[in-house]
C-alpha cells in the first residue's frame, strides 16, 4: 500500500484514515491492530492521532479508538511520546481508558480473588506491577491536546480543526495546498487472516486446540494470539483477538459451538475481541476473576458510554477463585495469577487422562525472578511458586516475547528436550523463532488445529445427545424422564453432500437435528435461499399439522442428524411445552415469518438459529378490520413486524409512511418501558403482521445481546 499524498488522505485497511502533513502523519480513529497497517509506511507509526466522535462501534463490539499498541511502539521502540487530539469530555473518559490497559487497576483486593481453603500464599500483585511500572506514568507516554473553543488545535505549523459534526479539517499549506477534510465516524474493516478453511463443516474434538492467533501487537505478518479450548466438542475461547468471531462464522464453525470465554487481562492484544463475541449470537459465560473482570468493565465502560451494570447485563459471568477447580465441559480447571503488568490469570487443567497448561502473558525467567526476590518485589512464597513450575504438564502453551514483560524464548529453548517436546509457544513472531528447537510454534486455522488423543467416555454417545438437546431452546427445560425418553428414541443418520433429504408433497415420516453440516429448504441457491445448521431443526410441520411435506429438503454439505419417527415424535411430545413451540414454529414457518424477518434490517444480521428461536415467539395476527396495531399515547405493550397488505405509520406532525415488508411497528424504548406511543401504525383489512409479546421479546434478547444493542441503538433515537 503507498504512503498518503499531499492533499490526501488514505483510508486504511483495518480502519481509521492517515493523512501526511508537515509535522509527520496523523490518524484519525485507531480500530485495533492498525499498527500493524502503517508500521511499513516510510514515517512508521504516527505520533499524533485524533480521537473519533465514538471510541466504540456498538453494533460491532470493536473499539475504533484503540492507541494502546502505537503507544507503546512510540515509547519503547522510538522513544517519543504520542500526542492525542480530542475534547475536554474526551479526555476525561480516555485517560481512564488508558490508565486501566496500561497500568492495571488502582484499587483491588487480591485476596478476595483466592479460596480461603486452598491454603495457597496470596501474592501482592501490586508491588509486582509496581516492579514493572517502575517510575512510568501516563505523562510520560501521551499528551493530550484539547480542542480550543474555536475548535482548533495548533500542531506546529498544522491547524487541525473539529467541524461541527466531529468531522476534522487538516490545514497545512504549502504541504497541502487546500484543507484536507477527514470523516470523524471510524468503520473497521475486517483484515484477520482465514488461514487454511476446509470446504466441509468443521467437526470439533473431543480434546483440541485451534489457533487463532500466534503472535504478538506488532508483528504485521500474523494475527495477535489466542485460541480456542475444544473438550467435549465444545469451544472455549481464550483472549479472543478481534475479529476472529466472525472469521470462525466465514471459516463454517457454528457460533453455538463456542459458548464460553476466558479472559486473562485487559492488555488490546489480549480483551480486543470479547466483546464482538458477546454480541455474535446467544448469551456466553465468561470465566475470569473479579479483579479481571472489575478492570475490564471499566475500561469498556469508558470506550461505549455505557454503564459497567448495563455491559454485565450482556453476559453471564463466572468467578473464579484461585486454588478452587471450576468444571468447564467436563474437564477440571485451577486458575492462578501469573507474572505480568496487570493481575493476569493463567490455568492449568485436566480431561480424562490429558493435562493442558495456559500462561498467559508471564515472565518465567529465573533471572528476573532472583531479582524481583532480591528487591522484595515477590514473597519467599511467590518465588517457590514461580520457580516450581509444572513442566510434566502433557500440553503447555507458553508464551515468548520480549523481557521484563515477557518470557525469552532462547530460555525455553534451553530446557530439557524432553520438556521442550510438550511446550507450543505462542505470542512471537516467526522472525523470532528458533530455527533448531525441538518447541513447537503455533500455527493458526483450523486446518492446523491440535488434535489430542484421550480416553473414549464410557457414555459418550449419550452425552452427546443430552448435550446437543441442551443447546436446542425448546428442549432445554426438559427433565431427566424426558431426556431418557429421547435418548431411548433417537437414531444416528449421515446425509451425503447433495441428496434430497425431503420431497415435497410426500408424507411426514421423520423429525430431524442437526448435529453438523449444512441444509437447504427449497430449490433456491443464493443468498436469500433459507438455510440451516447445527442444533437446528426441521420436518415437524407435517407431522404436527398432518399435512404432505411442503418443500425439498437438500443437503449442502455432508449433514449429520439425530432423527425421531413420526410416531415415536408424537408419543413423545403429546401434551408437553415442546408440542406447543413446534406448532407454533410449524404454523409460523407455514405463514411467512421468515421472509418478514428476513426484510427487517435489524434481524439481517441473525443467524439461522436465532431466527428459529424467534419464530417460536412470533404469533401471526391477520387483520380482520382496519385498525390501529400501535395507538397514539397509548402504553406499547407488543411490537409488530409487518408482512404484506398494507398500512401506514402515522406521526404527530403529520406525515404518513406506507408499512413495507419487514417493517417494525412500535418503538422499542416505549415497548420496553410500557410507555405512551408516539406515533399511530395502522393496518388494513388483509394484512399480515407478527406479533411481538413482550415477555417471550424480553427473555429472547436476554439470551441474545447483540439482538439487544441494536433494538437498543436503533429504536430510542
Amino acid at each position: 500500500m503507498e504512503a498518503p499524498k499531499p492533499g490526501q488522505f488514505l483510508t486504511l485497511p483495518r480502519g481509521g484514515y492517515l493523512v501526511d502533513s508537515s509535522e509527520g502523519y496523523l490518524q484519525v480513529g485507531s480500530p485495533p491492530e492498525t499498527i500493524k497497517d502503517t508500521m511499513g509506511f516510510p514515517k512508521g507509526v504516527p505520533l499524533f492521532f485524533c480521537l473519533p466522535a465514538e471510541f466504540f462501534n456498538r453494533t460491532r463490539g470493536i473499539a475504533v479508538a484503540e492507541v494502546e499498541f502505537p503507544l507503546y511502539f512510540n515509547f519503547f521502540i522510538r522513544k517519543k511520546k504520542t500526542t492525542l487530539l480530542c475534547s475536554e469530555a474526551q479526555k476525561k473518559l480516555f485517560t481512564v481508558v488508558l490508565n486501566e490497559s496500561l497500568f492495571g487497576p488502582e484499587q483491588f483486593n487480591i485476596a478476595n480473588d483466592f479460596d480461603e481453603e486452598s491454603g495457597l500464599p496470596v501474592p501482592d500483585l501490586k508491588a509486582e506491577m509496581a516492579f514493572f511500572r517502575g517510575p512510568l506514568n501516563l505523562d510520560h507516554l501521551v499528551e493530550f491536546r484539547t480542542f480550543d473553543a474555536k475548535g482548533e488545535v495548533k500542531l506546529g505549523g498544522v491547524t487541525v480543526r473539529m467541524t461541527a459534526n466531529h468531522d476534522f479539517e487538516i490545514e497545512d499549506a504549502p504541504f497541502h495546498p487546500a484543507p484536507v477534510r477527514i470523516p470523524g465516524t471510524v468503520e473497521y474493516q475486517d483484515a484477520f487472516d482465514l488461514g487454511a478453511v476446509s470446504s466441509t463443516p468443521f467437526e470439533p474434538p473431543n480434546f483440541g486446540v485451534t489457533c487463532l492467533g500466534p503472535s504478538h501487537g506488532f508483528d504485521p505478518t500474523a494475527n495477535t494470539s489466542g485460541f480456542i479450548l475444544w473438550v467435549n466438542k465444545r469451544g472455549i475461547m481464550v483472549d479472543p483477538p478481534v475479529n476472529s468471531t466472525s472469521w470462525l462464522v466465514r471459516a463454517g464453525v457454528n457460533p453455538l459451538l463456542v459458548d464460553s470465554v476466558i479472559l486473562t487481562h485487559t492488555h488490546a492484544d489480549h480483551d480486543a475481541g470479547t466483546f464482538q463475541k458477546i454480541l455474535e449470537g446467544e448469551r456466553v459465560t465468561i470465566y475470569t476473576t473479579q479483579t479481571v473482570m472489575n478492570s475490564w468493565l471499566t475500561k469498556y465502560a469508558a470506550l461505549t458510554g455505557m454503564a459497567q451494570r448495563e455491559i454485565s447485563q450482556l453476559f453471564d459471568f463466572h468467578p473464579v477463585l484461585i486454588g478452587q477447580k471450576v468444571n468447564l465441559n467436563g474437564a477440571w480447571f485451577v486458575f492462578n495469577y501469573s507474572l505480568h503488568s496487570l493481575p493476569t490469570v493463567a490455568f492449568r487443567f485436566s480431561y480424562r487422562d490429558k493435562s493442558f497448561l495456559y500462561t498467559s502473558d508471564h515472565l518465567n525467567f529465573p533471572d528476573t525472578l532472583r531479582t524481583m526476590r532480591e528487591k522484595g518485589a515477590i514473597s519467599a512464597e511467590r518465588y517457590d511458586e514461580l520457580t516450581s513450575f509444572p513442566w510434566e504438564t502433557d500440553i503447555i502453551y507458553h508464551e515468548a516475547g520480549v523481557p521484563p514483560l515477557h518470557t525469552p524464548v532462547a530460555w525455553l529453548n534451553s530446557l530439557p528436550e524432553e520438556v521442550q517436546k510438550r511446550i507450543t509457544v505462542y505470542h512471537i513472531a516467526k522472525k523470532d523463532f528458533p530455527e533448531k528447537t525441538h518447541l513447537r510454534l503455533a500455527t493458526y486455522g483450523l486446518a492446523n488445529s491440535l488434535i489430542v488423543d484421550v480416553q473414549a467416555g464410557s457414555y459418550e454417545p449419550a452425552f452427546r445427545i443430552l448435550d446437543i438437546l441442551s443447546r436446542i431452546e425448546i428442549f432445554q427445560h426438559f427433565n431427566l424422564a424426558q431426556a431418557r425418553d429421547l435418548v431411548a428414541v433417537v437414531n444416528h443418520e449421515k446425509i451425503p453432500r447433495g441428496e434430497r433429504i425431503i420431497t415435497k408433497g410426500t408424507p411426514g415420516d421423520k423429525f430431524y437435528i442437526i448435529l453438523s453440516g449444512s441444509i437447504r429448504i427449497g430449490e433456491g441457491a443464493g443468498t436469500e435461499a433459507k438455510r440451516y445448521g447445527n442444533y437446528q431443526t426441521f420436518g415437524e410441520v407435517s407431522i404436527l399439522l398432518n399435512k404432505p411435506r411442503t418443500a425439498d429438503v437438500y443437503a449442502e454439505t455432508e449433514v449429520e442428524a439425530l432423527t425421531i419417527g413420526k410416531s415415536a415424535f408424537l408419543n413423545l411430545f403429546a401434551g408437553t411445552e415442546v408440542e406447543r413451540k413446534l406448532k407454533r414454529s410449524a404454523l409460523n414457518r407455514s405463514e411467512r415469518s421468515w421472509e418478514a424477518l428476513s426484510a427487517t434490517e435489524l434481524f439481517l444480521k441473525l443467524s439461522a438459529s436465532q431466527k428459529t428461536d424467534l419464530e417460536l415467539i412470533l404469533e401471526p395476527v391477520e387483520v380482520r378490520e382496519d385498525t390501529d396495531l400501535v395507538e397514539l399515547g397509548k402504553p406499547v405493550h407488543d411490537l409488530y413486524i409487518f408482512h404484506s397488505g398494507s398500512g401506514e405509520i402515522h406521526e404527530k406532525d403529520g406525515r404518513r409512511e406506507p408499512l413495507a415488508r419487514g417493517r417494525i411497528l412500535g418503538a422499542y424504548r416505549e415497548f420496553d418501558l410500557g410507555l405512551p406511543s408516539t406515533q399511530r401504525c395502522s393496518a388494513k383489512k388483509g394484512a399480515l403482521v407478527f406479533r411481538l409479546g413482550a415477555d417471550a421479546f424480553r427473555k429472547f434478547i436476554k439470551k441474545n445481546p447483540g439482538v439487544y444493542l441494536r433494538f437498543f441503538e436503533a429504536l430510542t433515537k
